[in-house]
C-alpha cells in the first residue's frame, strides 16, 4: 500500500476502535525477496487482547487489506497483497 493509504488506515483505526491496546505502530517497506505484498506494511504491536485483534482486522478489511495476526508475538501485520498471477503453462 502507499504511505498515504497506510496513514489513512491508522487514522481510521483510531476513530473506529475505542480503547485500542496498541503499544506501537511501524510502517515497514516490503522486502522484494520475501514479500507477499507491495509497498508499505503496517506492523502493530499490541497488548494481545481479542478486542484489539478483532477491531483492527475489521478496519483493515474495510480498506481491502490483508491481515496476518501473530498471536504469540502480539503482532498484527496489515498489507496490500500482491495480485494473483495465473500459472504459466
Amino acid at each position: 500500500m502507499k504511505r498515504e493509504e497506510a496513514i489513512a488506515l491508522i487514522k481510521d483505526m483510531v476513530v473506529s476502535c475505542e480503547d485500542l491496546g496498541v503499544l506501537g505502530i511501524m510502517l515497514m517497506l516490503s522486502s522484494a525477496v520475501v514479500a507477499r505484498s507491495q509497498g508499505y506494511q503496517v506492523h502493530i504491536k499490541t497488548e494481545g487482547d481479542e478486542h484489539t485483534f478483532v477491531c483492527i482486522a475489521r478496519v483493515a478489511k474495510k480498506h481491502n487489506l490483508a491481515v496476518c495476526i501473530k498471536r504469540e508475538e502480539d503482532l498484527i501485520v496489515i498489507y496490500q497483497p500482491l495480485p494473483e498471477r495465473p500459472y504459466d503453462s
